[in-house]
Formats: C-alpha cells, sequence, structure tokens
C-alpha cells in the first residue's frame, strides 16, 4: 500500500514467502514487513524514516560435500537395487535406521555399515535455523540556500540467528561437532548477534562558472560501529540419552567457541564533478578511512579516484546518432580485513586452577599488517543511434590487487602451519560488450533484443618470497589453486603420462600410469555470453533470455566414486569381444584401455572390470573426472497479458495484468554428465568442484498484478 498528500508519503509492505524444498522434512518460511515514510517539516527541511523486519525459519537444509549428505550417497554409492521407497516404508514403520548396508546381519548388528537410511537422515537428523532481522533508520535533509543542502543519515541493522544440528542415537558415526571426530550421535549449537550502526553527514554545493561549466562539491562523514556476539558449541562423544537434544547431554565435554568482536571504521571523503556544455564531464573524489581491524600505526589509509567522459556527439551532429560518449576512468580502493579474523585464542585446558590460552596453529604479526589497495582503470564508448533503436556499449578494464592478506603455509621450525601476510599482486582484465536494439517496430507490435559477452581474465602476478603456489581450498582428491603466472584457480592433481604425441601410457598392468601434482584445468570461463528478446503483440508480451557460459573447468568427485560404484551408464556394456565388460577375464570380459605402453606399442592389456575400481573410478587420475563447464541455459522466459484500461473506466482499478514466469527452465546444452555445471559444493572464489551437489530446480510461477 502506497500514497500520501501534498507534504508526506508513505509505503507498507507484507510478505509472505512459505516453501517445501524438494528434499523430505524440508521447508522455509519467511515474514517480511517493509515500510517507509516522509515528511516536509517545511519547504526546506525534509525527514524520512524506513523500517524492515524479517522473521524466518528453515527446516531441513541439507548437507553439502561429503560425509552427512544423502545426495551423495545417491550420486557416489548407492547400491541400485535398493529401493527408496522400501526404505521410506521400513523408516515410518519401525522409525528406526533400517538400512541396507548392516555391519553384519549374520551376527545381529544391523547399524548402518556405510549409509544411513535416507529418511532417517531426514527427519532424525535434521538441521534448524531461525533468523530475526530488523533494519531501520532515517534521515533529514536540510536545504541552506538554494545551491546547499545538508544531510544528516542513520541507520541500523540488527539480527539474531540460530542454528541447531542433530544426529540422532543409531546414525552412522561421521565427523561431528567441534571435535570433528566420528560420532554416531550428537547435536550442535550456534548463535549469533550482530549490530551495525551507520552513521553520515553529506553537504552537497552545486556551483555554476559562467554560461557553460556547471559543477557539484560533494563532503562528508561516514562513521560504522559493528558488534558481532557468537557461540557455538556441540556435544562430545555422543548423547547420553536418546532424542534429548541439549549440551547437558553429552558424554564428555568440549569448551565452546564464543566470539566477541567490536569494530569501528570512520572515513572522511570529498567529491568534485564539472561539465563543460554538457558535453566534457570531469569529476575525482578522494577518501581517507580509519579501522580498528588494523594496527593503529597502518589503520589508516586513503584512496582516490578519477574519471572522465566526453559527448562526442554534441560535436558531431548527424541524425542517425543519438549519442556518442567515450569514457575513461581510473580508481583506488582502500580495504581492511574482516574484524575478527585475527588474534583468535584457543583453549587448551587448565592446570590446577590456571586456564593454558594460546595463539591459534596460525602466525600473525598484527603490526605489520597493511590495507589491500585495488588499483583499476576502465575505457569504454556509449552508442545510440537510428532514432535509439540499436544501442552498443564496449567496455575494457585492468584491476591490479595488491597487499590481499593470505594465509600461507610455513616450515615446521617455526611451530606454526600457516602465518598471515600481505602478499600477492592478483591481475584482473577483460572486456565487456553490450548490443541492443529494436530490429521491428510498429503501431501494435516491437522486437527488442539485447546482447552481452564478456572476456575476463584472472592472474596471479607474484606472490612473496619465491613462493609460485597458493593453495586457495583442499577436497577430497584435487586442490584449488594460485600459481603465479597462471590463470587464477588452477584445479591440480594426478594425471596421465603422455607419450610425444599425446597418448596415454599404461603400464605393464595394463592400467594408467600416473603423474602426481598436475595442473588438470582451470575455474574460469573462456567467456560468458547471453542474449535476451522481447516481443509484444497489442496487449501480450513475451520474453526470453539464453545465458551461455564457455569453457572453465569442473572436477566431478560425483563422476570419480560412482563410475567406481557402477552407478553410471558408461560403467556397462560390451567389450571389443561382445562380452559385457563387468564379466570376469575367464569369461571374456573387461576391457583394453585406449593408449600406449612404455614402448610406445599400442595397448593390448585386457583388465578387469568386474569389482570395484577395476576399470573406472579412483583407479584412474583425477584428469579423467575434469570436464568441461560450458552450458547453453533457458534461464528465464514470460508470457504478459495486460487487460485493455477500458474495461476498468468507472472502477478503483486502473490498470490490471496477468504473467507466467520461469526460471531454469533447460539446460540447452551441457559437457558435464548427470549434474548441473553451475552446482558446486562451495562459493565465491571457491569453485570448480561438485560433490553431493543438489539438482537445479525449475521454477515457474504465475503473478497478477493490480494497480488501484
Amino acid at each position: 500500500m502506497n500514497g500520501g498528500t501534498d507534504r508526506s508519503t508513505y509505503n507498507f509492505g507484507y510478505t509472505n514467502n512459505y516453501e517445501t524444498g524438494i528434499l523430505p522434512n524440508s521447508s522455509l518460511n519467511k515474514n517480511t514487513i517493509t515500510g517507509n515514510y516522509s515528511y516536509d517539516l517545511s519547504s526546506k527541511l525534509k525527514a524520512n524514516a524506513f523500517m524492515t523486519f524479517t522473521n524466518q525459519s528453515t527446516v531441513g537444509r541439507n548437507n553439502v560435500g561429503y560425509g552427512d549428505n544423502i545426495i551423495g550417497g545417491f550420486r557416489q554409492w548407492w547400491a541400485t537395487n535398493v529401493d527408496v521407497l522400501d526404505l521410506r516404508e521400513q523408516y515410518f514403520r519401525t522409525k528406526k535406521n533400517a538400512t541396507w548396508n548392516m555391519i553384519s546381519p549374520t551376527d545381529g548388528n544391523l547399524a548402518p555399515n556405510f549409509w544411513d537410511n535416507p529418511y532417517w537422515s531426514r527427519y532424525e537428523n535434521y538441521e534448524s535455523d531461525t533468523r530475526r532481522r530488523f533494519l531501520t533508520g532515517g534521515s533529514l535533509s536540510y536545504e541552506i540556500t538554494k545551491n546547499l543542502n545538508l544531510l544528516a543519515r542513520v541507520g541500523i541493522d540488527y539480527s539474531r540467528d540460530k542454528q541447531e544440528i542433530r544426529k540422532a542415537v543409531g546414525s552412522h558415526a561421521e565427523e561431528f561437532g567441534l571435535s570433528q571426530t566420528n560420532q554416531s550421535s550428537g547435536y550442535e549449537i550456534f548463535t549469533r548477534d550482530f549490530m551495525q550502526q551507520n552513521y553520515d553527514f553529506i553537504a552537497t554545493y552545486d556551483l555554476k562558472v559562467g554560461e557553460k561549466v556547471t559543477g557539484k562539491l560533494t563532503g562528508g562523514y561516514n562513521f560504522i560501529k559493528r558488534d558481532i556476539e557468537a557461540f557455538n558449541a556441540s556435544t562430545t562423544g555422543g548423547l547420553l540419552k536418546p532424542g534429548f537434544y541439549a549440551l547437558q547431554n553429552s558424554k564428555t565435554f568440549i569448551a565452546p567457541i564464543e566470539t566477541d568482536i567490536e569494530y569501528k571504521k570512520s572515513g572522511v571523503y570529498g567529491q568534485a564533478s564539472f561539465d563543460y556544455d554538457r558535453t566534457l564531464f570531469l569529476e575525482g573524489s578522494y577518501r581517507y578511512d580509519k579501522s580498528t581491524a588494523l594496527p593503529s600505526s597502518n589503520g589508516g589509509y586513503g584512496y582516490w579516484a578519477l574519471g572522465t567522459s566526453f559527448i562526442f556527439s554534441e560535436l558531431i551532429k548527424q541524425p542517425w546518432l543519438n549519442l556518442g560518449k567515450f569514457r575513461l576512468n581510473y580508481a583506488e580502493v582502500g580495504n581492511d580485513p574482516e574484524p575478527g579474523r585475527f588474534g583468535w585464542l584457543n583453549n587448551r585446558g587448565a592446570i590446577t586452577d590456571a586456564a593454558l590460552f594460546d595463539l591459534s596453529n596460525t602466525y600473525l604479526d598484527f603490526s605489520q599488517l597493511r590495507p589491500e589497495i585495488t588499483k583499476s582503470w576502465e575505457a569504454g564508448i556509449e552508442l545510440q543511434m537510428f532514432k535509439n533503436r540499436l544501442g552498443l556499449d564496449v567496455s575494457v578494464y585492468k584491476t591490479n590487487s595488491t597487499d590481499q592478506i593470505f594465509s600461507v603455509p610455513t616450515t615446521a621450525a617455526s611451530q606454526y602451519l600457516f602465518k598471515m601476510i600481505n602478499a600477492g599482486d592478483l591481475e584482473n582484465k577483460g572486456i565487456e560488450v553490450a548490443l541492443s536494439g529494436t530490429p521491428i517496430k510498429t503501431e501494435n507490435f516491437s522486437w527488442n533484443v539485447n546482447v552481452n559477452w564478456s572476456r575476463n581474465r584472472n592472474k596471479l602476478i607474484y606472490l612473496d618470497e619465491g613462493r609460485t603456489n597458493l593453495q586457495l581450498a583442499n577436497f577430497q582428491h584435487t586442490s584449488l589453486n594460485a600459481t603465479v603466472g597462471e590463470a587464477y584457480g588452477t584445479i591440480r592433481g594426478t594425471d596421465f603420462v603422455y607419450d610425444a604425441n599425446g597418448n596415454k601410457v599404461v603400464g605393464e598392468d595394463g592400467y594408467y600410469l600416473l603423474k602426481n601434482d598436475q595442473v588438470l584445468g582451470n575455474i574460469q570461463a573462456d567467456w560468458l555470453g547471453g542474449i535476451s528478446n522481447t516481443f509484444k503483440y497489442k496487449n501480450f508480451s513475451v520474453g526470453f533470455l539464453i545465458d551461455i557460459r564457455k569453457g572453465g573447468d569442473v572436477f566431478s568427485l560425483d563422476q570419480m566414486y560412482g563410475q567406481e560404484t557402477g552407478l553410471y551408464p558408461n560403467t556397462v556394456g560390451l567389450n571389443d569381444l561382445g562380452n559385457p565388460i563387468r564379466n570376469t577375464l575367464d569369461q571374456g570380459g573387461g576391457t583394453i584401455l585406449p593408449g600406449v605402453k612404455e614402448d610406445g606399442t599400442p595397448n593390448d592389456i585386457r583388465i578387469d572390470g568386474s569389482y570395484s575400481t577395476g576399470i573406472f573410478g579412483s583407479i584412474n587420475p583425477e584428469k579423467a573426472f575434469v570436464y568441461d563447464g560450458s552450458y547453453v541455459k533457458l534461464r528465464e522466459a514470460s508470457i504478459t497479458y495486460t487487460l485493455p484500461n477500458r474495461i476498468f473506466e468507472g472502477t478503483v482499478i486502473r490498470s490490471a495484468s496477468f504473467s507466467l514466469l520461469g526460471n531454469n527452465l533447460w539446460i540447452i546444452h551441457k559437457n558435464l554428465p548427470m549434474a548441473d555445471p553451475e552446482a558446486g559444493s562451495s562459493g565465491g572464489n571457491v569453485q570448480g568442484y561438485q560433490s553431493g551437489v543438489m539438482p537445479t530446480v525449475r521454477t515457474i510461477s504465475f503473478n497478477v498484478k493490480v494497480n488501484f
């Protein structure tokens, strides 16, 4: 709802979002209330206030990666002759962990040897979490003169999070809790209180010099205060009483992790922008910040930016050219580390009554840390032509991030495993192209199309102290790395051995030879692109978006283990003798791996495929399970019908429309088998790895809009 008077406006909204997930016993219920209000206290003084309150509860988020992830079981280790419906019936009938992989049924030990009943996992070992967030603030704006404005603004962001993880008595033992030891039952709780206060004071002055030069001067002060309190604790050794999920139900005690962080950051800044005859524009800014996340000697840092643009269409007067613009920008940005990242303590128990605390296994000389600095430039051209029927925007850019704070390995003699240092120069450069057009436009019909294409290259230029490689993540069987001189995000592991002609080489046993610690691929795409189309005919509108990724590699643990256990179609079939591959050798089974022997002659050694790891899976190098992550997707599609306005004449309704919408509708093309190339076990900079990934969700919705 929205409305107002000649001096005030208001907006109010309420949203309820209730979802059941694609896994049993999974749901999300989210309620959101939003509102804002503005009021002109006088002709010069204006006030504004806003608030957003969110109350969210979730049950049954699925684990990711390896371990207690039932999707990992389905993708990697599942026995294909096990009926999931039978498992469901047995669980709901007995409410016990009835599973197919018992430790020793002949001896009466029916506990799971490897995997729990998936319904036991979903209804007994479920996760739940809640979040309550309140965001509010306000501002006062005062026009001292026609050209001078003062603005005071405050914002407060508070949230309370709680997460609980349960592991019922009788579950398969997996790593659990703070101790990360194998436990067959347990309970873990995490709570977090977050409060951030943000204060701004901004002065703006509009100026005019002569008839052709105008400008704007801005100066301001910003202050941020953040307080974080968190508590993480778990049982250890299992639960004493089944079904009672509380820390006091722990067999043994391990100290919780308690976090108390106070962070402050203040900054002063100035900005000036000028234009000459609406043709030549120049803008510059400078900011100086002071942060408590850095030592006081290095806690203050400044950075600046300068940009210019030239509207050459104001000088080149052509009927076909509506807008022509060149731009060139340079900027430096300072960044302090995440507060609370350094200086933690570990509780090592106690001697008599004296607690023993020491630093973690990461060495840190806090006094030497410096802020990270990113230097970037960008140049581009914008064109609008033929009465804005055709548009083009091209930009090239280059960014160098220096003094990044990394955790790097160190020698064991230092009594630390890692140390935190400022190191490295990471270069990011690329080109982006956007093309828009209206090929057809008549009174009743129009066709609008937008095409975008980008190519980005991220490269590590150097590290400190002669280092050549920085491990970003260590996965099962592979690792993700930043290697000096190579594209950022290399996947390393074992590769095939190749001869001079590129043939794979096998050993005397007929299996492929392996070469350790090789670059197997890179997570970066060669290029990204998209094509969107919108067709309108009278009151109908149809649109769709095609999303394209070319290149970028993915390692699939799902494929490695799934092929090893015979889950996937390529693990069955006939060999060159016309017999099933999985037959034993004396039954004519097995296969001859493509390749050559070490002497260069073609491989003719038949190997057995009748047992796990016989031919497929981890017997092969990790390179065999690195796939091209390219895809072509129908990302979005929509059909909208807008009712004619004439049918609402004489009513309170001004307009109404109906829409059918779809997201992630179709993977038109991909090279990675059995999974979406975008699905991964991690996010952010840690990509290119799949283990027990969830299937992609297709969303179809119907929307009604009515304006009064």
